[in-house]
């Protein structure tokens, strides 16, 4: 019996589409901070209190 040789993936360069797919359905299982668009949040951090601030900080 012939065994077959498996190399890791290297996840920061995907160069295989099988690879990629399986990425993109396992990254959409949770949280992303790069998918956030943490600028949305600007206005309505800015209403809260400094305590309030420093409270989720």
């Amino acid at each position: 019996m012939k065994l077959s040789r498996i190399s890791a993936i290297n996840w920061n360069k995907i160069s295989d589409d099988k690879d990629l797919e399986v990425w993109n359905r396992l990254t959409s299982n949770f949280w992303l901070p790069e998918k956030v668009p943490l600028s949305n949040d600007i206005p309505a951090w800015q209403t809260l209190t400094v305590v309030e601030q420093q409270l989720t900080m």
